[in-house]
């Protein structure tokens, strides 16, 4: 089964180590490469974070990190089946200055051809999908075919806002800026319904299935210690009927790469596999779909 990763981080931010161990990995660039080429995952897309890394085993940064202050651009040298998104930081323009250099980082990241889109980190950040803070990305984003995705749902610390992470705000970015494609991450648990029916109404809205378990999920096991959960999970899929518009995406390293694969294949019926776990990571990203198979014919 081909399968593409639409959702993942590299980093080493504190306790992702012991937790990426817990996983049943080691939370380093060769080992996930290693994991990449075992499980038959051809591609991933990073998303982006503002932590660094130094020496050869480090986990190399690509494009703009944004969570510690001003953004700044980094040297891609990630394997060339790894892409990624460039997170955004809103303060500079939201502290009221000019946004034509503010956005001159990202516009010489969106200019890598493994650039994919746009990190907005909802939740984390207090400002709405819509917020004006936001607009002049996505308007970098429409200019350089780049897709926005959005951290939804629920935050990791306790210091996120939800209200800014619920996935309905998603619906206003989406109405407002129709030409734009955006990733609603997380399927933004727990509002399933609320995000069903965000993608089901705006076709340039997407929503992927990362994050929605961590360390070593079994599948079965899952399903009997969140019945409630995972019925609803299952409902609300159907209920968006449109599997063209589902993701597959990890969250690694929180997660056991192999274990996950087999729980998120216990939501999707067989017959949409090729579409949730490949297809659809190419229709949410098509520079990558168009570095993709730009390799494959030079590989010819």
């Amino acid at each position: 089964m081909r399968i593409i990763d639409a959702h993942l981080h590299m980093k080493n931010h504190e306790g992702f180590d012991d937790l990426c161990r817990e996983a049943g990995h080691e939370n380093s660039l060769s080992h996930l490469t290693g994991e990449f080429g075992r499980l038959g995952i051809r591609a991933a897309v990073v998303m982006g974070s503002s932590a660094h890394e130094e020496g050869e085993e480090a986990l190399c940064r690509p494009g703009l990190f944004n969570l510690g202050g001003e953004a700044r651009l980094e040297p891609y040298n990630y394997p060339q089946n790894v892409f990624f998104c460039a997170g955004i930081n809103p303060e500079p323009v939201a502290a009221g200055k000019d946004p034509v250099p503010v956005l001159a980082n990202y516009e010489e990241a969106a200019r890598c051809p493994n650039c994919v889109g746009f990190k907005v980190y909802l939740g984390y950040q207090p400002y709405a999908p819509d917020d004006p803070v936001y607009r002049p990305f996505y308007e970098l984003a429409r200019r350089y075919d780049l897709t926005v995705v959005f951290h939804t749902g629920d935050t990791a610390t306790a210091g996120g806002r939800l209200r800014y992470s619920h996935p309905l705000g998603v619906d206003e970015a989406a109405v407002r800026f129709p030409d734009v494609r955006f990733v609603m991450a997380h399927f933004g648990n727990p509002w399933l319904c609320d995000a069903a029916e965000v993608a089901k109404k705006n076709p340039n809205v997407f929503a992927d299935l990362s994050g929605l378990a961590v360390g070593k999920p079994d599948a079965a096991g899952f399903h009997r210690r969140y019945e409630g959960y995972a019925a609803q999970l299952k409902t609300w899929l159907g209920y968006l009927d449109c599997y063209d518009k589902v993701l597959y995406g990890s969250d690694w390293p929180l997660v056991n790469l192999e274990r996950y694969l087999q729980l998120i294949k216990s939501f999707v019926p067989e017959e949409y596999w090729d579409n949730v776990f490949y297809q659809n990571a190419l229709r949410a990203f098509p520079r990558m779909a168009q570095a993709l198979a730009k390799s494959e014919r030079e590989g010819e």
